[in-house]
């Protein structure tokens, strides 16, 4: 973010500009990560892809006072798929013969919009004492 971006708000004062004393500034500015933006390392959820970015104090960062700050300005973030699934068995409690309803609920949480979504939902083969669930009705 510069001048050649954000034009003239780019320039801050960081002291009081009436009599140069001590001073803070805080600059708050919202991205948005492009639709096309890869996404995180989809092997591993728990591994995102994280990128990286820095203010380098000798190349990004400048004043009047030629003064150069101790360390660079870094800070990581990742992008996320934005896709969340949840599934349930209502009601959780199966007597033997009867039957429950599965729900599986996916959600764009992106700006993305995602086609051809697909899931497979493996009903375990048996359950403690061997009785195996079937789709009812299938």
């Amino acid at each position: 973010l510069d001048s050649a971006n954000l034009g003239q708000a780019a320039i801050v004062p960081a002291s009081n500009p009436s009599n140069n004393s001590f001073g803070t500034c805080q600059i708050l500015v919202d991205v948005r990560v492009q639709n096309t933006c890869p996404i995180g390392n989809l092997g591993d959820p728990t591994n995102p892809l994280a990128l990286s970015n820095t203010i380098s104090r000798t190349l990004d960062f400048t004043n009047d006072q030629n003064r150069v700050p101790p360390n660079d300005a870094t800070n990581n973030f990742s992008v996320i798929a934005g896709l969340t699934v949840t599934k349930t068995y209502s009601p959780n409690l199966i007597a033997p013969g009867n039957t429950t309803r599965v729900t599986v609920n996916i959600k764009n949480d992106s700006g993305a919009p995602v086609t051809g979504v697909n899931f497979t939902d493996n009903l375990p083969t048996s359950t403690p004492g061997g009785f195996q669930l079937q789709v009812e009705n299938p």
